[in-house]
């Protein structure tokens, strides 16, 4: 513990202003400790988020405002690679302490050295901190942490994730791979308006046991784009930009109340999908393993361990027996997708 602790406790243990969440996944219940009060209801169903009992959780989040932070270290970017950048002009000041935060019984020091501070965002195990400027960036990186940490605690399970849009129906999942904005998300809310059911718009966890593909599902909402909206023809309203809970052009679906269906959060992959959109007509053809096998695992989220080694192995087997897609997108959406639920194995 630091000598004379006052001078460094930002945020006292267990302040009256600290508020804190469970948030029940496929893996277990993480805990969301916070300075600031944070709208859960944005990015997950109410029936996912409980009151927190810390005993009963196995994984971490601390999210901290700290304004002051900021202004005093003129930072001038928001957080990348785990880590600030600060402005040429500022140099180190004596006057910036180490600066202290504990909440819970989690500690956080932020260390100073000349010319340079470090803020630790890093992933600890399952636990992940994030330091903001304001609100709005503390909601918009939560998400982001909150795939993390689930990422860990799934990983102990022997699930590896991917990153990609995937829809249900009947049991079986559609994963829709791509790079940034080919359109995944596009295809994802497209293809729910044609009656699929959601899982995860970005991410999903999988295993194999040789014979199947299962996956693991976070019902977390879905993260759309303001410009992706006009190729989405839909009667039902999209919710308002509220710029107050993000930092980017974009809304949060809340896609089972939306299209009033269940995220059945599992199931079986039945084929793979690679869209582009922007394409001047529609086009659907088949591929091959082969073809996209660099793209597809380019996608997969490891950590290396003897499980997931095994586990990869039995994932690229059955992989090799499944269906690969692409579809280009033109501005007649709707009747792309129609043409590819035609064709989709079930």
């Amino acid at each position: 513990m630091l000598d004379n602790i006052n001078k460094y406790v930002r945020i006292p243990p267990f302040h009256k202003n600290i508020f804190s969440w469970g948030l029940k996944t496929p893996f277990g219940i993480i805990s969301i400790w916070s300075n600031k009060s944070i709208c859960l209801e944005r990015y997950i169903a109410n029936e996912n988020v409980i009151h927190c009992v810390p005993e009963k959780c196995i994984g971490e989040i601390i999210g901290l405002v700290d304004e002051r932070l900021f202004s005093d270290l003129g930072i001038s970017r928001y957080p990348e690679s785990g880590g600030y950048i600060l402005k040429e002009q500022v140099a180190y000041s004596e006057k910036l302490e180490n600066i202290y935060y504990q909440i819970h019984n989690r500690q956080i020091i932020i260390n100073h050295i000349p010319h340079r501070s470090i803020i630790d965002v890093s992933l600890e195990n399952n636990k992940e901190t994030l330091i903001c400027p304001d609100g709005s960036t503390l909601h918009y990186l939560l998400p982001s942490a909150i795939k993390n940490v689930v990422s860990v605690l799934a990983n102990k399970e022997g699930y590896l994730g991917l990153h990609c849009a995937a829809v249900e129906k009947n049991g079986f999942v559609y994963i829709i791979v791509g790079r940034g904005r080919s359109g995944k998300s596009t295809l994802y809310i497209n293809l729910l308006e044609k009656g699929m059911n959601p899982l995860n718009d970005d991410l999903i966890f999988i295993h194999s046991d040789g014979t199947a593909i299962n996956i693991k599902a976070i019902p977390l909402f879905a993260k759309f784009r303001l410009s992706s909206l006009p190729f989405v023809k839909s009667n039902i309203p999209f919710p308002e930009y509220d710029s107050s809970m993000t930092i980017e052009h974009e809304i949060y679906i809340d896609c089972e109340n939306r299209y009033q269906v269940k995220n059945p959060m599992q199931g079986k992959i039945r084929a793979v999908i690679f869209p582009k959109i922007n394409c001047p007509v529609n086009k659907i053809k088949t591929t091959t393993f082969n073809e996209k096998k660099k793209i597809l695992f380019k996608e997969i989220i490891t950590q290396q361990t003897t499980t997931v080694d095994t586990n990869l192995l039995n994932i690229y087997k059955c992989f090799k027996e499944i269906p690969f897609y692409e579809i280009e997108l033109s501005e007649d959406i709707g009747k792309a997708c129609n043409e590819l639920l035609n064709i989709l194995p079930n």
